[in-house]
């Protein structure tokens, strides 16, 4: 697996390491059900207006600033999984991260490819007078739930396909695992541009607000 080339972005500090030296307790760390509207508005309107994910470049550097938000992250995103289920940090870092990192830069790797229309030639003879092709076309604004038990790779593959697709994400992660759910809510938020991510941490309100905004 070759890692994607490091590039310095402005809008994201991926290099930096986050803190997870102390245990999360309480539901301190939620979301405020008042900043859920306006985090999804938020995404909605520069989905429509801004448009940036209709570039495939900017797709790719918030991939490649995901890559690293991760790999500068391991230890602590490890560290804080061994809190929450008391795992071994060389299971997740094989079973999760090391599988997830490769998928993401399979997906750089084979994003230009996938974007190519694709003519369709099984078509009736009154269609076949001009070319049709099928086009990828990015959907909008994608709600990803993940579950607790492998909460990184279960996350992170979703994340990783809807941006390359062109989406903005909104991530809603298990509060069974609070350390991690709480780590990676940061991470992500710092990695990536605020215009296509909004993290949304809690438990049952926080759900309820969220499905409000479909």
């Amino acid at each position: 697996m070759t890692p994607p080339s490091k590039i310095e972005d402005s809008s994201s500090s991926s290099s930096s390491s986050a803190d997870s030296s102390t245990f999360v307790t309480g539901n301190s760390w939620y979301t405020k059900v008042s900043d859920i509207k306006p985090g999804v508005d938020r995404l909605i309107d520069a989905f429509h207006t801004k448009q940036k994910t209709q570039d495939v470049q900017f797709r790719l550097n918030q991939l490649r600033n995901l890559y690293y938000a991760v790999q500068d992250n391991t230890d602590e995103l490890c560290e804080a999984l061994e809190k929450d289920f008391h795992r071994a940090n060389t299971e997740t870092k094989n079973l999760e991260i090391v599988g997830g990192l490769a998928e993401l830069v399979h997906t750089m790797s084979s994003l230009h490819e996938w974007l190519k229309p694709e003519k369709v030639t099984d078509l009736p003879i009154t269609l076949k007078t001009n070319p049709i092709y099928i086009e990828r076309i990015p959907l909008g604004v994608v709600l990803i739930i993940s579950p607790f038990n492998y909460p990184f790779f279960l996350s992170f593959s979703a994340i990783v396909g809807a941006i390359a697709g062109g989406n903005a994400v909104v991530l809603k992660q298990s509060e069974l695992a609070p350390n991690f759910s709480s780590l990676f809510s940061k991470i992500l938020t710092n990695a990536l541009d605020p215009d296509i991510f909004f993290s949304v941490d809690g438990g049952i309100p926080e759900i309820t607000e969220l499905l409000e905004q479909k």
